[in-house]
């Protein structure tokens, strides 16, 4: 269980998420990790907002298309959740192969 809540930088924040997901992708893809994995992205539109502040967001967001892909190749399961779906990235929205939409 990993949250990044208590790290106030965005910027160190938005990498260790990167960086702890492709770590869970390296170990599944090696056979390190047998069991089912489930990753829920709680809050997806400030990892990967559809209208960049900053400039490592853009990068970002491509590296994070690129492990989602690869993680569902692996069977690894990635819950992407946000209030405003329209706010995402729209190549990470892409990413997902199920969209389900609700109102709170």
């Amino acid at each position: 269980l990993f949250s990044n809540r208590y790290i106030v930088d965005s910027k160190i924040r938005d990498l260790t998420t990167l960086y702890i997901l492709n770590e869970i992708r390296r170990a599944k893809a090696q056979g390190k990790i047998k069991r089912e994995i489930l990753i829920v992205l709680d809050e997806l539109k400030t990892l990967a907002p559809a209208n960049f502040l900053f400039d490592h967001q853009k990068i970002l967001s491509k590296l994070l298309t690129e492990t989602l892909s690869v993680c569902r190749s692996l069977g690894i399961t990635i819950i992407g959740a946000s209030q405003l779906y329209g706010e995402i990235d729209s190549s990470v929205r892409q990413s997902f192969s199920e969209v389900i939409l609700g109102k709170t």
